[in-house]
């Protein structure tokens, strides 16, 4: 596997957890929820916790229709959109 498909490969799977997350969670889950239960934090350089990796992976995901960010009365709830 070169460098390529292994990158592919790591994004795979993390949309992969991602998405089964949200699968369990059918009223919706907020991003801090995921980033704890994942532990996807992205530290910047003086170690402060940012989510910019869960924000890019979010996207992806919601630039493939696979999930939606509710803004009612949850705001920043991320919702599977698919029946399972």
């Amino acid at each position: 596997m070169n460098d390529k498909e292994k990158a592919q490969e790591g994004l795979r799977l993390l949309k992969e957890a991602v998405l089964e997350l949200i699968r369990k969670h059918p009223e919706g889950i907020r991003p801090n929820a995921i980033k704890d239960e994942l532990d996807l934090w992205s530290p910047d350089k003086k170690g402060k916790h940012k989510d910019t990796l869960l924000w890019g992976i979010h996207n992806l995901l919601e630039t493939d229709d696979l999930v939606e960010r509710r803004n009612d009365d949850t705001p920043r709830r991320l919702v599977w959109l698919f029946p399972l």
